[in-house]
This record gives structure tokens, C-alpha cells and sequence, in this order.
């Protein structure tokens, strides 16, 4: 039995099963997690970012997510202002190498800037005189992250990286991590798009029909 349809804008995404939508009860106590869990980070964040400090590089989780000590503890660490591919799209794995060959097991300088929505900790980086976020828009494994950054250094960065042609952009039509079928839950993977209700692992089915996108509950 199908029931509870939502309408939404047209999707790029043909298919996407997922589970089934839990009760009302269930969604708006889960709704109320999630808020509560969002504005304890909120709050939590002029008292955590904004510092500026040097610590060595533990870990190169991918292109643009890496560990840094900070006393005593390893800081998660999301690059600012740009989005390299992920682990499983093309040039993802040359782009944690590239990140790994500049920082890892090196004193790098962290200039924080806020907490993330999982609790990362948003940041440049840089190392031996160089912003690792800029070397790797101008190398081609990165895009800059229009949508969270005005950087103008990073954009006209990413304009000759794509004149170039230089790494990802060597391919005709580089699909950027959130418009990867990876980056589909919590946002269809398209920035125009309304997030895709999906609350403490519970999320929906969607059905692509031609123009519209509809998300049904299965019963």
C-alpha cells in the first residue's frame, strides 16, 4: 500500500530504494533529535572555532578530510572551500594521495573556522608556506565549493585548473560529490533541491516518473 506522497522538482536520479518511512510519532521524535543535536553544535561552535594553531598531521582520511593533533587530542579536520571527488568517483584516490604526499606526518598550521554538520571541524591548512586547499584546485582535484565559499583566489584557481584541463577536469563532464548517486541522502545530491527527510536512519522511497520526483511511503 502506498501512501504519504511528497512532490518534489525534477531529479537527475532514475532510482533510489530505500526503507520505509517509520510512523508520525516516530518522525517527530526524531525530528526533535536531530534539531536538538544541530543546535548544541551551533552553540557549541564560537567556543571551538576560530582558534589558529600547528599540529602534525595524523591521518589522510580523503582528499579533503584529515587529522591534526591538538593538545594532545586528533582533530577531524574538513578542508574549507572546497569539495574534492570522493574515494569512489575518479581522481578521488589520487586526490587523498595528494593530500597524503603534502601533509601527512608534517607540522601543518590550522586556521579554524566553525564546526560542520558532523562535527568537523572546518579549517585551511597550511604547510610549508603553501594552502593546501588552493594546491589542490590548481592541480585539478578539487572543485572550489561555490556554495559554502566566495573565495575569489580558489575560484580563479579552479578557472585555469579547468583551462588546463589539469586532473579531474581532463574529462569531459566531471561529476562533482554532490551530484555523485553516493551524496543522494540529506539532499538528492543537488544543491537546488530541498534535503531529503531522512531521520535517524529511517529514510524514504523514491520513484523517478518523468519529470517530477516522488517520494512514497511503503506500507
Amino acid at each position: 500500500m502506498v501512501s504519504n506522497t511528497h512532490l518534489f522538482r525534477q531529479s537527475t536520479f532514475p532510482f533510489l530504494i530505500l526503507k520505509p518511512l517509520p510512523s508520525c510519532a516516530r518522525i517527530v521524535l526524531d525530528m526533535k533529535c536531530k534539531l536538538a543535536t544541530l543546535l548544541m553544535l551551533l552553540l557549541a561552535t564560537p567556543l571551538l572555532a576560530g582558534e589558529t594553531y600547528t599540529g602534525k598531521c595524523v591521518g589522510v582520511h580523503d582528499g579533503d578530510t584529515i587529522s591534526v593533533m591538538k593538545a594532545g587530542v586528533a582533530v577531524k579536520i574538513r578542508l574549507e572551500g572546497i569539495d574534492c571527488p570522493e574515494l569512489g568517483q575518479d581522481f578521488g584516490t589520487r586526490a587523498k594521495q595528494f593530500t597524503s604526499g603534502m601533509v601527512f606526518g608534517k607540522d601543518v598550521q590550522v586556521k579554524e573556522y566553525n564546526l560542520d554538520m558532523y562535527g568537523r571541524m572546518v579549517a585551511r591548512v597550511y604547510v610549508e608556506g603553501k594552502d593546501l586547499c588552493l594546491e589542490l584546485v590548481k592541480v585539478g582535484l578539487a572543485w572550489h565549493y561555490k556554495r559554502y565559499s566566495s573565495d575569489p583566489v580558489l575560484a580563479d584557481a579552479e578557472v585555469e585548473a579547468r583551462k588546463a584541463k589539469a586532473g579531474l577536469w581532463s574529462m569531459p563532464n566531471p561529476v562533482p560529490p554532490w551530484g555523485s548517486i553516493g551524496s543522494c541522502i540529506g539532499g538528492w545530491g543537488r544543491p537546488d533541491l530541498p534535503a531529503l527527510p531522512y531521520w535517524c536512519g529511517t529514510p524514504w522511497v523514491a520513484v523517478e516518473r518523468m519529470t517530477d520526483l516522488t517520494l512514497e511511503s511503503r506500507q
